[in-house]
């Protein structure tokens, strides 16, 4: 693992103190270990120590073929999700500086939320937000101002009762044919840059949905295909726009 900055004291031309350099992040690969799936038990992680808000979380395909529960409020700075899966049942995971979701399957249920900062991508793997009773929230996908999620897979991100995609910043698909079938709040964009781009469902904010030249945007099974710079049509309220 990379080490931590260490401070470092001198003297020169009298005595001269050196702040501390910064702590690189710590890798904590899952490894459950531990008498449960819980993500804040040390057990369950590389050299037993739980992720930091400044460490970067790998969740990988172990033996017993488990992985971790979430059920508070999580942060770490970046996030490697290769494993057979992520459970998020309550509680927020915040994600500050990109995630990597490779992995089989991200569940967040009713009362979880994913919070995802920075650029991230999403490679393959199912994506839910479950609902749950009528009038009860469902589980959140939260993409801040500022931060892009790029997706390149064939895979749903999907949603149940009470489910939603929270997007103030980018949904960007670069290729493969991603869909999104869960309620999207939209405050930035959805962009189709490469590929194929399916949305499904009711789509309200005052965002902006984009296709570029070569990619395809599908909306409620209506194609929108590259063409000039214009606005094209109005979806529950949304800009629709097609750039070349």
């Amino acid at each position: 693992r990379v080490g931590k900055g260490r401070r470092i004291a001198g003297l020169a031309a009298g005595l001269t103190l050196f702040a501390a350099a910064p702590a690189a992040a710590d890798l904590r690969e899952w490894d459950a270990g531990g008498e449960t799936l819980a993500w804040d038990e040390a057990a369950n992680w590389s050299g037993d120590v739980v992720p930091g808000a400044g460490d970067v979380a790998r969740i990988v395909v172990v033996e017993s073929g488990e992985w971790p529960q979430i059920v508070s409020d999580v942060m770490v700075a970046r996030l490697e999700h290769v494993g057979d899966g992520l459970d998020i049942l309550g509680g927020t995971l915040t994600v500050t500086d990109g995630a990597q979701l490779a992995g089989k399957q991200v569940w967040v249920q009713e009362g979880g939320r994913l919070r995802l900062g920075g650029a991230s991508t999403w490679e393959r793997g199912a994506l839910s937000v479950g609902g749950g009773v009528v009038g009860e929230p469902g589980g959140t996908l939260e993409v801040p101002a500022g931060a892009t999620l790029r997706a390149s897979g064939t895979d749903m991100l999907s949603g149940a009762q009470g489910g939603r995609l929270v997007l103030g910043g980018t949904f960007e698909a670069v290729g493969g044919e991603p869909s999104i079938g869960t309620p999207v709040e939209l405050g930035g964009s959805i962009r189709a840059t490469g590929g194929r781009l399916w949305l499904y469902g009711r789509t309200t904010g005052d965002g902006a949905l984009v296709a570029g030249a070569g990619a395809r945007l599908v909306v409620d099974w209506a194609q929108l295909t590259a063409m000039a710079s214009k606005v094209v049509g109005v979806l529950h309220g949304v800009p629709v726009a097609v750039k070349d």
